[in-house]
């Protein structure tokens, strides 16, 4: 009679196959006044949308195995702070959150594994190490960085814009003049749509295309664009 192996899990593997993820949902509203938001948060997505409301409120969807999420929400010195961390030992955990805010504030937002998205907000500055960043109608200046994911900005207004993609894609809609445009990408593509105009110019792909249209000129500028490729190209259109 023929011998079969017997394959052994991990005990923590085998404890998941047999647990269920659960859920914790709620709201946590902020009656105090603020003009930023800082957020960090490990794994999971955030959605964060600018209204006419005067307050704010953080709606809450926590998924857990073996240990909910720490979720915490305070206001210090005019700043909303929002951090969601997974306790140790938990064998699956995320947050996913979606914020309410007044229209226009600031964003500092850190996450390690999930997308983030941002609507009707100021000056942001993002990071996230798995996942996808994506902003429409944003007034102030951007700092995007991802090491894995695509970077996407629409109707932003911004005087100085920086984005960073190590593999994706970075594409971004300017409305109006701007001092300073930046973006790089190790291997992928980059987008920039700008207002129509003269610029001072430095595209640079190794392996790959560069390609511009309706710039009106290139030379003397007060406005910069840059955009390094090592793989992937670089297109450049004046609207």
């Amino acid at each position: 009679m023929p011998r079969r192996a017997l394959t052994l899990l991990p005990t923590t593997l085998l404890a998941a196959c047999f647990m269920q993820v659960e859920h914790r949902e709620g709201s946590m509203p902020v009656d105090e006044s603020f003009h930023m938001v800082v957020i960090e948060v490990e794994t999971g997505s955030v959605a964060l949308v600018g209204t006419d409301r005067s307050d704010a409120v953080v709606d809450y969807d926590l998924s857990y195995i073996g240990g909910c999420p720490e979720l915490e929400s305070y206001v210090h010195d005019g700043v909303l702070v929002i951090r969601a961390e997974c306790p140790r030992g938990a064998l699956s955990c995320g947050a996913d959150l979606r914020l309410e805010v007044p229209y226009g504030v600031d964003i500092d937002a850190q996450l390690t594994t999930g997308d983030l998205s941002f609507e009707g907000v100021g000056s942001v500055r993002a990071q996230v190490t798995t996942g996808e960043i994506e902003i429409l109608d944003a007034a102030g200046d951007l700092d995007l960085r991802t090491t894995t994911g695509d970077i996407e900005g629409g109707c932003l207004l911004a005087d100085e814009a920086f984005a960073r993609a190590t593999t994706g894609s970075v594409e971004l809609s300017l409305l109006e003049p701007f001092s300073s445009l930046e973006a790089e990408v190790t291997t992928g593509s980059i987008f920039l749509e700008v207002p129509a105009g003269c610029y001072d110019l430095d595209l640079d792909v190794v392996i790959g295309e560069v390609s511009t249209a309706g710039l009106g000129c290139d030379g003397s500028s007060d406005a910069d664009i840059r955009a390094r490729v090592v793989t992937g190209e670089i297109i450049v259109v004046g609207r």
